[in-house]
């Protein structure tokens, strides 16, 4: 899946200058991560684009949506090109 399809159908939550909004893999954001129900928070990696769920290899920080993704085995390549 492309990041522009994703976004559209998951609706990640945005900062005030229109950027995702992140949340970083300690301190209080990983507490409010933690407190998150997991069918929202998707984890942006080095390597492997955005994968649903709370993950820890190659994990760069998180991201909470407004559409839960169910578990689903998602995979979305955050540097492919719309068609």
């Amino acid at each position: 899946m492309t990041y522009e399809k994703w976004f559209d159908i998951y609706r990640p939550v945005i900062n005030k200058q229109g950027n995702l909004f992140v949340y970083e893999t300690f301190g209080d954001d990983v507490k409010k991560i933690r407190k998150t129900d997991p069918n929202y928070i998707w984890t942006v990696t080095d390597q492997m684009g955005i994968l649903p769920g709370i993950h820890y290899v190659n994990r760069l920080y998180y991201v909470i949506t407004k559409v839960p993704h169910g578990q689903e085995d998602i995979y979305v390549d955050d540097e492919a090109e719309a068609v």
